[in-house]
């Protein structure tokens, strides 16, 4: 039998076995690069069952730790060539303000910081999920980081398309809505890495 379970900032792996009346169980206290608690799970299961022709696991972690770390440049190369350098929409007047999805129980504020006037990005009020905006073209904006950042917060590199880094921002259906007053009514996300192409709407209250 088999549980895998994963957490922000944590992972663990669980492998009873019935028949021996053992188990191995695996709890890692934060992130690695690779699947680290099932793979180290594996390779004390196939220990605790004499496993003629074990895996070579410290192949796959490599493996698997090549392939996290290439994954945000892989990223920004897709993200990259429709990038507008230095030019920006409208005034970041125009994005600042909170975003909810449709059940109001998730909150996205978009905000002003620092002497640069720098647009960023804060979930749920929380000060450690606050995020750089970068202009991408037209209405999007980017929070794609590099890898070092990623790992530096506990986040999970793997598994997170392009769409996931993508803001993309709509003013109120209306003739004036470039008016230089105008404020963006909803922000679209694509969250869900299960259907990335699926952008949810947050709407500006």
């Amino acid at each position: 039998m088999y549980h895998h379970g994963s957490m922000p900032g944590s992972t663990s792996c669980v492998h009873p076995v019935p028949d021996t009346r053992s188990a191995v169980i695996v709890l890692q206290n934060s992130l690695a690069t690779n699947d680290t608690a099932d793979l180290w799970c594996q390779t004390l299961l196939e220990a605790l069952l004499c496993t003629p022709e074990p895996n070579d696991y410290v192949a796959v972690a490599s493996a698997y730790t090549t392939t996290d770390l290439g994954h945000m440049d892989a990223i920004k190369e897709e993200l990259d060539p429709k990038r507008t350098q230095g030019v920006s929409a409208r005034s970041f007047k125009a994005y600042i303000g909170r975003y909810y999805n449709a059940i109001g129980n998730f909150g996205i504020d978009i905000f002003e910081v620092g002497k640069d006037k720098k647009l960023k990005m804060r979930w749920q009020d929380l000060e450690l999920e606050t995020y750089a905006l970068q202009h991408y073209y037209d209405d999007k904006f980017t929070w794609w980081m590099p890898d070092d950042e990623v790992a530096r917060r506990g986040r999970y590199i793997m598994d997170y398309p392009a769409e996931y880094y993508v803001l993309e921002f709509s003013p109120p259906e209306r003739e004036d809505n470039n008016d230089e007053g105008v404020q963006m009514e909803t922000l679209k996300w694509a969250w869900d890495p299960a259907m990335p192409h699926e952008a949810e709407p947050f709407h500006r209250r």
